[in-house]
């Protein structure tokens, strides 16, 4: 019965990221099916945990009629009008797949897409409460907030600092919305959660591929994505990195797009998932930094083709839009991040300490090699990433092309981000690094591959560089 209601949940956040994902944008092409399904159900599940927190704000953390307001909600986005403006399968410049029919494509991708659900749902019944940060930040925010009524604000008492208080709170009040809907805790709830953006990801990678590059390399990512391990290991451990993982895959996206098919709702939508992954993890907080700066200088380059006050303007709306629950948490009701709470007196010296940069570079070079797990698989002979940059060295890349350099810019950027972070950190160096740098490359993964198969060339420029 727990899952018939985890699924009830479902139905309202879908009809709510339905509508907006139909009216910010058009994906009406048999190309961006499982990319529409995968925008609309992550965005209505960021959005009800959002409607969610305000309702607990309003009504002092009264949920008895929530779960009426927003399948209200869902049922007014629902019959809401559509939007029809489809965009031109021809600027797409996908390739066209000439060994085999996209039929075959999705016939092979759905079996891949079964196994990996299959598997990642044996290990979730194996480890049904996920691993430590599970138990200790995610599903205990959880609980706080479910069981303690109107004293819900405790969930954020600086009493309990291994909890991490200030984390945002997307993935509590999501596991919150089955427990509701439910009205009991239930482990399928959480586990739902951590499958569902899991799934998300694989789908919207394959389809986002498709889109752009065609059937052969969508699946080609597909699998490099399944052939993780780390990934199926975290697709059950109920944390929030992947869902962090969805959001900035689908920025990378939407941009992407945009810059095929200047749009201003594009960019509307490409920056609240920007906030979306604010709400998500504080590592969110960096990456919309990180973009609003990027999409800044796009704009400045591309002002021929699309207005630079536009593309900005859409991204600055969106991204503001969704960091107002960010803001009403963070300064009302978050304790300080224990980085900047726990500075010691000499972080100047911490910061410019040569050997302590030195320490997390090599960690760092190590952990993008090895996160994945792969040296769990035949001592890595299935490690992916010697592949992917051979291929870039022997293909080419022409930089002159502006997602070229402007999704590695982002990764980087966010890599050096990390470096920062850990060169200010409060903890044991080694204890930190080993303990977190595998989740902070997991989280860049998805979109790491995406941007791969936007940098390879298609199979012309190969083949006239090479014959």
């Amino acid at each position: 019965m727990t899952i018939f209601y985890t699924l009830i949940s479902l139905l309202p956040a879908w009809a709510i990221g339905n509508s907006i994902t139909s009216r910010l944008n058009s994906f009406q092409l048999n190309s961006f099916k499982l990319m529409r399904l995968a925008l609309s159900l992550g965005s209505g599940l960021a959005i009800t945990s959002v409607l969610l927190f305000f309702w607990l704000l309003i009504f002092d953390g009264n949920t008895e009629y929530y779960t009426v307001f927003e399948l209200l909600a869902g049922l007014i986005a629902f019959f809401l009008p559509k939007r029809v403006k489809a965009l031109s399968e021809a600027k797409l410049e996908r390739e066209s797949d000439n060994f085999c029919d996209k039929r075959t494509i999705y016939f092979f991708f759905g079996a891949l897409f079964l196994l990996l659900t299959l598997s990642i749902l044996q290990i979730s019944l194996h480890t049904p409460h996920g691993n430590w940060d599970a138990w200790s930040i995610w599903n205990v925010r959880a609980r706080f907030i479910f069981r303690a009524g109107e004293n819900w604000k405790t969930a954020f008492s600086d009493k309990m600092p291994f909890s991490h208080p200030d984390y945002p709170l997307l993935i509590p009040l999501t596991v919150v919305r089955g427990w509701i809907y439910a009205r009991q805790e239930t482990l399928t709830s959480q586990i739902a959660t951590s499958i569902i953006f899991s799934a998300l990801v694989f789908l919207m990678l394959f389809n986002g591929v498709f889109a752009t590059r065609g059937g052969i390399a969508a699946f080609l990512a597909a699998a490099t994505l399944a052939s993780t391990p780390y990934f199926l290991q975290m697709s059950a451990s109920q944390y929030a990195d992947l869902p962090l993982a969805f959001f900035f895959l689908a920025t990378f996206l939407l941009i992407a797009i945009n810059l095929r098919q200047p749009s201003t709702s594009l960019m509307i939508f490409a920056g609240m998932n920007a906030g979306f992954a604010a709400w998500t993890k504080n590592e969110g907080l960096l990456f919309s930094v990180v973009m609003l700066l990027v999409v800044i200088i796009l704009a400045l380059k591309t002002r021929t083709r699309s207005p630079a006050s536009h593309s900005v303007g859409g991204f600055v709306f969106g991204l503001l839009l969704m960091m107002i629950p960010v803001a009403v948490f963070k300064l009302s009701l978050a304790p300080a991040n224990y980085i900047t709470k726990e500075l010691s007196p000499g972080i100047l010296s911490q910061m410019v300490d040569l050997e302590r940069l030195s320490i997390i570079l090599k960690h760092m070079v190590v952990s993008a090699t090895n996160f994945g797990l792969w040296n769990q698989m035949s001592k890595g002979f299935f490690n992916p990433i010697p592949i992917m940059f051979a291929y870039l060295l022997w293909a080419g890349v022409k930089l002159k092309s502006t997602e070229n350099w402007l999704f590695p810019a982002v990764l980087l950027t966010m890599l050096g981000g990390y470096v920062i972070a850990y060169m200010a950190s409060p903890h044991e160096l080694t204890w930190h690094l080993n303990s977190s740098s595998n989740r902070l490359f997991l989280q860049l993964w998805p979109a790491a591959i995406f941007t791969f198969f936007l940098l390879a060339p298609k199979s012309a420029d190969i083949t006239d560089n090479h014959e």
